[in-house]
C-alpha cells in the first residue's frame, strides 16, 4: 500500500508541475496611436521564453457599462483584429483594433470609455513547440491604462554578426507622443 501510494502521489505531482505554461510578457499599457489613415487601438506582448509558441489566436473582447430596457448592464463584443492569429511567434507582436466606424470604439474619447468603465480582455491562445500540448495567457485593460497620440517604441535591436534579430524587453512599455488623426 505505501509503495502504491508513493508512486500515485508522484504521478500526481509530477502531472500538476510538468503541465507548461505561456510565459508571455504582457505591455503595461494600451495605445491608441495612428493606424492606416484613422486610428488603432494596439497592445503588445513578447515571448518570455526560449521555446516557440506555435499556432497562437489572439482575442480582445470589451466590456462596459450601458443602460437598457431592464436598467444598466454590461454589454460584451469582440473586438476585431488587423491580424488575430500568427503561425510562430518567436519574439513580440503588436495586436491591432483598427477604431472604425464597426469598432465600439468608434466617436468615443477618454472621457467616455471612463465613464462607460470600459475594460478590455485580451485572451492569447497557441501550442507550446516542446511538450505539444495548448497553453493559454491573459491579460486585461482599463481606460486608466490606454495612452492616447502615442506610439509604441521599436524594440527590436540591430542583428548580431550572425544575422539574428533579438529584442529589449525592457522597452515593451515604452512609446512616444504622436499626434492622432483627426
Amino acid at each position: 500500500t505505501a509503495l502504491m501510494s508513493q508512486a500515485l502521489i508522484t504521478g500526481l505531482l509530477f502531472a500538476r508541475f510538468s503541465r507548461p505554461t505561456a510565459a508571455i510578457r504582457f505591455s503595461t499599457s494600451m495605445v491608441v496611436a495612428p493606424f492606416k489613415g484613422g486610428r488603432g487601438l494596439m497592445m503588445r506582448m513578447a515571448n518570455m521564453r526560449d521555446n516557440q509558441i506555435i499556432d497562437l489566436t489572439a482575442r480582445i473582447n470589451c466590456s462596459w457599462l450601458e443602460a437598457g430596457t431592464a436598467g444598466i448592464g454590461r454589454k460584451f463584443q469582440l473586438l476585431g483584429l488587423e491580424r488575430s492569429d500568427v503561425m510562430l511567434f518567436p519574439l513580440s507582436w503588436t495586436l491591432v483594433h483598427p477604431i472604425t466606424e464597426e469598432s465600439p470604439l468608434w466617436g468615443l474619447s477618454d472621457q467616455d470609455l471612463r465613464k462607460a468603465e470600459f475594460e478590455f480582455l485580451v485572451l492569447i491562445t497557441g501550442i507550446d513547440e516542446t511538450f505539444s500540448q495548448k497553453v493559454n495567457a491573459r491579460s486585461s485593460y482599463k481606460p486608466a491604462e490606454i495612452v492616447w497620440g502615442a506610439r509604441f517604441r521599436n524594440i527590436f535591436n540591430p542583428p548580431d554578426e550572425n544575422g539574428r534579430l533579438s529584442i529589449d524587453i525592457h522597452r515593451i512599455d515604452e512609446s512616444d507622443p504622436t499626434p492622432l488623426p483627426a
